[in-house]
Formats: structure tokens, sequence, C-alpha cells
């Protein structure tokens, strides 16, 4: 019996995962938990359990962050391993995805929040005097950061395009677009986007980065849910 190609079997573990993500049910009843333990259970009723492991009912703003951005991250790394070595990189670079919010928001003039100085990933971009990334590496965000003037969703576009093995399919240019916004904002017109893609090419690899790119935009609507009902950050904290 042949083996199965890569890209088949990691398409067929995405559809089941997809299935498991919440549905409109699921974040309606995390939007009325009354607080934050009570929205964490609720959670933890999700396919969002295995990205709640670390997460304690006790922890603070930036320590959820962390811990929600780390989660993201092992998951690019677990499905990336599913799919032969030319399709890696593009998987990984979604990981960046997280970044380009907080990129932007400091590119605009905003003071470091606690959290990025504590996230390893952000972390030497946002300490002064600290010595960077030398630019080498799957998931280094020196594409990001090379031209500081450029807007980090369009720098992200770029160099995800470019990560493709072979030449770019027509759609790929659209869906880059998709990611990169539904990222930064949480557009429901970019998840909408995405939903489409994986609803419209299920044996596509496109099938596959648009479930990523919804599976962070989950998260990012948790950490959102778990903030309203979370300490302030951990400087605020020690005051």
């Amino acid at each position: 019996m042949s083996a199965v190609p890569p890209l088949a079997f990691a398409l067929t573990r995405i559809h089941a995962r997809h299935a498991r993500l919440p549905t409109a049910l699921d974040w309606r009843r995390l939007g009325e938990a009354r607080d934050r333990t009570d929205c964490l259970l609720q959670a933890r009723g999700t396919g969002l359990r295995p990205w709640l492991r670390n997460v304690a009912d006790s922890d603070s703003v930036d320590e959820v962050e962390i811990k929600l951005r780390a989660s993201q991250r092992r998951y690019l790394a677990e499905v990336a391993g599913w799919l032969a070595p030319a399709w890696r990189p593009a998987t990984l670079w979604l990981g960046r995805l997280t970044d380009l919010a907080p990129l932007e928001y400091l590119r605009q003039g905003g003071n470091p929040l606690p959290w990025m100085e504590l996230d390893p990933a952000l972390a030497p971009w946002v300490r002064p005097g600290e010595p960077r990334p030398s630019g080498t590496g799957l998931t280094d965000p020196a594409p990001l950061l090379a031209h500081p003037e450029r807007d980090p969703a369009d720098a992200w576009r770029g160099h995800w395009l470019s990560l493709w093995p072979g030449s770019c399919p027509p759609q790929a240019g659209p869906l880059a677009g998709a990611l990169a916004n539904v990222a930064v904002a949480g557009s429901p017109a970019a998840r909408a986007r995405l939903l489409s893609v994986f609803r419209g090419t299920p044996l596509h690899v496109a099938a596959l980065f648009a479930h990523l790119g919804l599976f962070t935009d989950d998260l990012r609507r948790l950490a959102g849910e778990l903030a309203r009902r979370l300490p302030r950050m951990l400087v605020d904290e020690a005051a």
C-alpha cells in the first residue's frame, strides 16, 4: 500500500480539528460568562480546550496573552510537521500573524506593553539595547522590520507569498490579505473570506492556511474575552 501524501494527511487532520473550533453558540456563551472562571470553564468546553492547558484562573492579562501566543506557535509547529518540507516555511510564518497588531501599535508610536517585553518572540524588538535576531530562521521577524516605515501587514504578506514553493496561484494574494487583516483587526469580512476558502477548496493547501488563520483569530477573540474579566497589566498590579 502506498503512503498517504503529506498534504492529504495534513488536510484530513485539519478538517477534523476545524470541526472542533468554537461555534456561534459557543461564542455567545463565552460572551455571557459572569467572570473569568466562568469564561474559562465555557472555553474549556469547546475545541479551544487544548490551547488552555497552561492558562490558570489566576493568570493576569499579560500571562494569558503570552500563553495563547505560545499555543498558536505550538500548533503551527505541529501542523508543519505533517507537511512536506517545502510547505513548512510558509506554515511557520503564520506564527508572525499574532505580531502584526503589536508591531503596528509600536510603529504608530505606542509604548511597549508589559507582556511584549515578556514574550520571547517580541522581547528583542522592544527592549532598548538588547541584541536582535540575526535575520536567520523560518520565523525570525526581520522581514517585518526591515523597513520600519512599512505597514507590518504588507511586509508579512510579501514575505509569506515569497515562501510558497514554486509560483503562487491566483488565490494566494487574496488569501494572504485575508490572513493579515483578520490577524490585525479581527475583520469580519476577512474571516468570511477565510471561511469561504476553507469550504470552497477543501482539498487544496489554501484550506489548511485558511484554517490556521481562523484558529489564530479564535485565539485572538478568546484573549479579548478573557481580558475583559482578568486583572490589569502586571505593571499595574505591582504598583
